[in-house]
């Protein structure tokens, strides 16, 4: 598959993130996030490493430092892709206010969010 990997964070995700609840662990072929689906959280990966597939095409390989399912957050939509744990993995849930109150607080978390949205959309436009 000629899918690219790896679209990580540069933000402070310990200093950001203590406030957060405890991690949640993912099994391997886990869902975190389901496509369509309303969960109101994303989640920034600690350990381990998932996959975004939408329609069960892969998109992109992601690792620790990544963040996942932001865009639902921005625009209460539904979930645009599948996001699969491929190895036992540890993340940290950010719920919708969080995130809110993240990009708030933090510039630089925002602008990370925009940045890693728009390499995902630059990517996947490569993939049609």
């Amino acid at each position: 598959m000629n899918a690219s990997t790896s679209t990580t964070t540069s933000f402070d995700e310990a200093d950001l993130l203590h406030q957060e609840d405890c991690p949640v662990y993912f099994d391997d072929f886990e869902p975190l996030i389901k496509q369509g689906s309303l969960d109101g959280r994303c989640y920034v990966i600690l350990e381990g490493s998932v996959e975004i597939k939408r329609n069960g095409r892969m998109l992109s390989m992601e690792g620790p430092g990544s963040i996942v399912g932001e865009m639902s957050l921005i625009d209460n939509g539904p979930a645009t892709a599948d996001v699969i744990a491929t190895r036992p993995t540890v993340a940290i849930a950010i719920s919708r206010n969080r995130f809110e109150e993240l990009v708030q607080e933090h510039p630089d978390f925002a602008i990370v969010v925009m940045k890693v949205i728009t390499s995902r959309l630059r990517r996947t436009e490569k993939l049609n």
